[in-house]
């Protein structure tokens, strides 16, 4: 991910929807970016949750997954081949990297296939935002199993960047998108869609980064099943009525 793209599309996050999301997870919540490099996105997201605890009280974990050594071979077309290759985008100099992120960050380095598994069974944080950036198919796919947790491992509604969606030759059917496909014919519970609305919410509406703004809804979230015996009456005003 390039680091100005995400510190434009958080420069204006709205620390109360976070507050008030998270209610559902205490006072503690993680940050998750899938593809590092040299790592100056993982940098913004740590320094943008320093912003956000100053707003909110909330305390962030942030951790960056990464092979370590750059990417491994394309295996067929849904790679992308035509936009990545073998050794694309290695992590330089990991121990500088590592001498740079604040006490509530960490790497883990390894295949995701490897560290996701491992990740999930020691989570103590919720989920609250996560942000993909491996590129090819099969990457995302294992990388999308950090949404594999039990329901109170989450937020309700998991705002997530996806970085690899915006080449011409980009579609449903390859890369990065086809593996949301995947993932979404595999889950009943869990679904990723565009973020509703973002556009229309933002006073600037160009920036490309809102295109890249996806939703992963938890809907066997404990949250939900709480509203199902909620009591109480929605009821609309209408000011044609005053003088009825």
């Amino acid at each position: 991910m390039d680091s100005a793209k995400l510190g434009d599309s958080w420069r204006d996050v709205d620390a109360k929807n976070w507050e008030n999301g998270c209610i559902f997870i205490g006072q503690e919540s993680l940050f998750i970016e899938f593809g590092v490099a040299n790592g100056a996105a993982l940098i913004s997201i740590c320094k943008i949750c320093e912003r956000l605890t100053k707003i909110t009280g909330i305390e962030f974990s942030i951790v960056g997954f990464n092979t370590g050594r750059g990417m491994p071979p394309p295996s067929d077309f849904r790679a992308h081949p035509e936009y990545y290759s073998r050794c694309d985008f290695p992590m330089q100099n990991q121990d500088a990297l590592r001498e740079l992120l604040p006490q509530n960050a960490k790497l883990l380095i390894g295949d995701v296939g490897v560290t996701v598994p491992e990740f999930l069974r020691t989570l103590d944080s919720p989920i609250s935002f996560v942000s993909i950036d491996v590129d090819y198919f099969w990457s995302t796919v294992e990388a999308l199993r950090v949404l594999d947790g039990p329901p109170e491992n989450y937020l309700p509604l998991v705002p997530m960047y996806i970085d690899d969606v915006e080449f011409d030759g980009h579609s449903i059917y390859a890369g990065e998108l086809l593996a949301l496909e995947e993932f979404n014919r595999q889950h009943s519970a869990r679904k990723i869609t565009k973020f509703s609305f973002l556009r229309q919410k933002r006073i600037f509406q160009r920036p490309n980064w809102i295109d890249h703004t996806h939703t992963s809804h938890v809907f066997d979230h404990p949250s939900r099943d709480a509203a199902l015996s909620k009591t109480g009456q929605v009821v609309l005003t209408n000011p044609y009525l005053k003088n009825a």
